[in-house]
């Protein structure tokens, strides 16, 4: 929790010094430009948040002046005052993510498993597409039926990933596949990982821990991309990671992609490691694609996406695969951050 008197103090106090700094001719550094504007926006709610408090502090040592409705009314505006000041708080730490990786694999269910992922990927695609937001297939394998065994694609889009970043872990489909003659309903997995790209650089790769191949692109793809070694292949020694890209038939765009999705990858395992034992309902990936351990269900029969951490149903599953999903994916994010405020 934010203990806002002690922010007061420490935010009055960087915003005099740096107004002193301003005024005696000195130039603030890019940091320090960016330390002073976050000190700024936070100040006036600050402000208004430390009067309040002074005058509820005044009228709790003077009740026999003061009605209770009178205090109880300034107890409620130094409530929504605190609220201000916490949402201002987040919004300037927040750090901006404006790339994220986001990787797509088949679970238990074999080939229908396959399908509901290239399913899902296409459902996502789709509203990328419609809202115009740059994205790029890195690399991909499919299966005999057409589906997708594992995906990984990279989206350029801070809107996207506040829309997307609660994705991340086991999707379950319970549906009749169209390879199913008896009517039978099967149920599949596929797992989905949301991985932010830092511009804050904390992973440092050493060249000597990496093995760099090349070797021919396969699946879909024009025919100079399958007939050359433009395909990479990355294999960091000291963790075992193994990231492909073959996407392009450049072979140096497909090793920079590669590095991009290894610091990714990296980047998750340090902060995993460093939050283990802790929840957090805003970043937590799920590790495994047991049939069990599940976010939401997609159950065609009954028209309904279950999301189960959050207890919300919505009906509509081919609008949603049509790319309608804002709505869903809005929902369900409000409802986590309220989960993890009132956990704090």
């Amino acid at each position: 929790m934010i203990k806002t008197e002690e922010l007061f103090d420490k935010v009055n106090s960087i915003v005099v010094s740096f107004n002193a700094k301003i005024s005696s001719g000195q130039r603030l550094s890019s940091s320090e430009s960016e330390e002073f504007s976050k000190n700024l926006k936070l100040l006036p709610p600050l402000n208004e948040l430390n009067e309040i408090r002074n005058d509820l502090d005044f009228a709790l040592s003077n009740p026999t002046t003061f009605d209770e409705n009178f205090i109880q009314d300034l107890k409620n505006k130094f409530t929504e005052a605190e609220e201000k000041v916490k949402t201002v708080f987040r919004e300037v730490n927040k750090e901006s993510i404006g790339e994220f990786i986001m990787e797509m694999r088949s679970g238990a269910g074999g080939d229908e498993a396959a399908l509901f992922c290239r399913d899902l990927f296409s459902a996502y695609e789709k509203y990328l597409l419609k809202n115009n937001i740059s994205h790029e297939l890195i690399d991909f394998t499919e299966d005999n039926a057409g589906g997708f065994v594992n995906l990984v694609m990279q989206v350029t889009s801070e809107k996207a990933y506040d829309l997307f970043i609660n994705e991340g872990g086991v999707h379950r489909v319970q549906r009749v596949p169209s390879t199913e003659s008896s009517g039978r309903i099967h149920t599949s997995t596929i797992s989905v990982a949301i991985l932010p790209i830092s511009k804050k650089k904390t992973i440092v790769i050493n060249p000597n821990d990496l093995v760099i191949d090349v070797y021919r692109s396969g699946g879909h793809g024009g025919q100079s991309v399958n007939t050359t070694d433009s395909a990479v292949r990355i294999t960091h020694l000291p963790s075992g990671l193994v990231v492909t890209c073959q996407n392009t038939k450049s072979q140096i765009k497909n090793k920079e992609m590669a590095m991009k999705v290894l610091e990714a990858r990296l980047d998750e395992i340090e902060n995993t490691n460093f939050n283990k034992g802790v929840q957090d309902l805003r970043t937590k990936q799920v590790q495994t694609m047991d049939r069990s351990e599940k976010i939401r269900t997609y159950n065609y029969l009954q028209d309904r996406i279950t999301d189960h951490r959050v207890k919300l149903d919505f009906s509509g599953i081919n609008r949603f695969m049509e790319g309608d999903i804002k709505e869903v994916l809005e929902k369900i994010n409000r409802k986590l951050a309220a989960d993890f405020e009132a956990e704090e």
